[in-house]
């Protein structure tokens, strides 16, 4: 080695430097390294803070590939090193960007990269190389399709698809193709692996086809009880949804009926955003999640009955109404619902002592004690504060 890495590392670890400045530092101080020592040094960061370095090694790695005149299995056991850290953390967005980099220039390398990837456990990370090789050459995606095609292979299709177009504004000449394999990989008989990144693809193809990836997360959500794939549709309705506020809550109708708390907290935390714009729609879910008797063990569930009902009450409450009305309620459905509707009006304590009084002057008796309930939540929290 031209230089000791190992001292080098010690030094360079010990500056102070922040994560977004690390790079600076190192165009500034960086030694001359052949690729041999740079996988060396990335070891080296990867058995440290990884996410301090990330930026850095997400540099390095594309340098590394485009010095190199073929692939080894060395730089491909690298790229799985970093996977390995990196995966589901938030930040390893740029890493991924550094993938697809390598697709973008050096496809002939790139394309035995993913041929070495397309596995159960880096098929995603894959289609990010590939999105890159297709940017530049979009016809290449027919001929890797044609190459003997395997669940790996369409879970990298329907990745590189995504990212491709993700900021794009339309499909343009590319569109029937797209529909094709968006349609095709869809399938609800698709391996469930498969399907779980279908999901993800058709929220991020929506706004080209609106139609058609709509129906295929409906046939996807319906045909399923893979926490995971229901995981997939209820975070993405959490985040931005379809822009369809109608279909956003067909969605989470579907997934409410889950018995997964994780699913269930997403639903939620969607309702958080939302539910204030269809009252009705919002209050039918939160007694699908009622009746599972899953609600208290879902960690957003009273922030998000309070963020719902900050907006629209008027509205809830004539939704309240009509539900008591033609509900006689069981003690136990008493119990959840008069705690479910007391956090709606959290924001509205006088308007709910209005509501109490219309219940108290029907004289009916489970909706007497239903009033009663409420009371007591009321008298409790003001205690609480006091």
């Amino acid at each position: 080695m031209s230089v000791d890495i190992l001292l080098f590392f010690k030094e360079f670890k010990n500056q102070k430097i922040y994560f977004n400045d690390v790079l600076d530092y190192w165009d500034k101080n960086k030694p001359e390294l052949d690729y041999k020592e740079k996988i060396v040094f990335i070891d080296l960061l990867l058995k440290d803070d990884v996410f301090r370095w990330l930026y850095l090694i997400s540099k390095l790695v594309p340098e590394i590939v485009f010095e190199i005149p073929s692939i080894s299995q060395e730089i491909v056991d690298l790229i799985k090193r970093i996977i390995d850290r990196v995966r589901n953390d938030m930040t390893q967005g740029i890493f991924m960007n550094s993938l697809i980099t390598i697709g973008e220039n050096k496809p002939g390398i790139a394309i035995e990269i993913i041929n070495k990837l397309i596995d159960k456990d880096y098929d995603v990370y894959a289609g990010f190389i590939l999105a890159g090789i297709i940017q530049k050459d979009f016809q290449y995606l027919k001929s890797f399709q044609k190459e003997g095609i395997n669940n790996g292979k369409k879970i990298g299709i329907l990745v590189a698809l995504s990212t491709m177009f993700r900021d794009s504004k339309s499909l343009g000449n590319k569109e029937e193709y797209v529909k094709n394999v968006i349609t095709e990989l869809s399938n609800p008989k698709e391996d469930i692996e498969v399907k779980r990144i279908a999901v993800l693809a058709n929220f991020d193809l929506y706004k080209f086809l609106p139609g058609i990836t709509y129906n295929n997360l409906l046939q996807l959500s319906k045909k399923t009880d893979d926490s995971r794939l229901l995981y997939n549709i209820a975070e993405r309705l959490w985040i931005h949804g379809l822009n369809n506020i109608e279909r956003d809550f067909e969605l989470a109708s579907i997934c409410s009926h889950t018995k997964d708390v994780n699913v269930l907290d997403r639903i939620m935390l969607f309702l958080s955003k939302n539910g204030h714009k269809k009252p009705k729609k919002a209050f039918d879910i939160i007694l699908n999640i009622l009746e599972s008797d899953l609600a208290f063990k879902i960690p957003s569930f009273d922030y998000s009955l309070n963020e719902m009902g900050k907006n629209n009450i008027e509205e809830f409450e004539e939704v309240f109404k009509k539900h008591i009305l033609n509900n006689a309620l069981e003690a136990t459905q008493c119990y959840m619902l008069s705690y479910a509707i007391y956090n709606i009006y959290n924001y509205h304590m006088s308007q709910m002592d209005n509501f109490i009084t219309y219940l108290t002057s029907l004289q009916t008796a489970y909706i007497l004690k239903f009033a009663q309930l409420l009371k007591n939540r009321k008298m409790s929290r003001k205690f609480t504060l006091e």
